[in-house]
Order: structure tokens, then sequence, then C-alpha cells
């Protein structure tokens, strides 16, 4: 019983965890965006805007960028050695 109680509370653990670095890719995206946006914002909005993405900030849109880069993480492989 003791190795599942611990099981658990590593997958729920594990789970926080991930739904943290979620969450600060999403606040460094937004921070990142704004800094950028202030020598940018034109030239990224001109090209959402003709993408069709109207009515966001640089901020926003930074923001977006870091919460979908929090659940695709890249992980490096090495090829197998058969």
């Amino acid at each position: 019983m003791d190795k599942l109680v611990k099981l658990a509370g590593g997958a729920v653990l594990g789970f926080a965890f991930l739904m943290m670095l979620t969450v600060i890719g999403t606040l460094a995206g937004y921070f990142v965006g704004w800094v950028v946006g202030w020598f940018f914002s034109e030239t990224i909005l001109g090209i959402l805007a003709k993408l069709g993405v109207h009515g966001i900030t640089t901020a926003q849109f930074g923001a977006f960028l870091g919460f979908t880069g929090g659940f695709f993480r890249f992980s490096p492989q090495r090829p197998n050695k058969d």
C-alpha cells in the first residue's frame, strides 16, 4: 500500500510540476512579447494582420506562444546503435 501511495503522490506532483512549467512559460512569453513589442510591434502585428489575426498585442501573442510551448518540449533522442 505504501508503494501505491508514493506512486500516486509522485504522479500528482509530476502533473502539478508540468502545469507550473506551462504557467511559467506563459508568463515568460507575455513578458518577452511585451519587450519585443517595444521594438518590432508594427512588423509582428502587420504579419499577423496579413494572416487574419487582428486585435491582439505582441504581449498576448507571446503569452500564446509561451503557453503552447509549455506543452511541446524538445526532447533530444539518440540514434540506436544496434
